[in-house]
């Protein structure tokens, strides 16, 4: 709701919600994965679910040495967090 107000002011928005992670002008940034993401940022950086982001922490020296196609993952969280 007020990420747009902030952005308009000068500040750059680090949002933690799920409002802007499937919004392609947003990028959604795991630092240690894809940190080059936020040279493309404008004015709003959205951080993934953190289920998400230990997932790709541990999955990207995975990715780095042999490769991932695709991966398949459920995970179950309460509904309050």
């Amino acid at each position: 709701k007020y990420a747009p107000y902030a952005v308009k002011a000068g500040v750059v928005v680090v949002d933690n919600t799920s409002y802007f992670r499937q919004n392609p002008d947003v990028p959604l940034v795991v630092p240690e994965v894809n940190a080059h993401a936020l040279d493309a940022h404008n004015g709003i950086i959205a951080c993934p679910n953190c289920s998400t982001i230990q997932m790709m922490v541990a999955l990207e020296p995975v990715r780095q040495k042999w490769g991932l196609d695709r991966i398949i993952v459920s995970t179950y969280q309460a509904v309050s967090g």
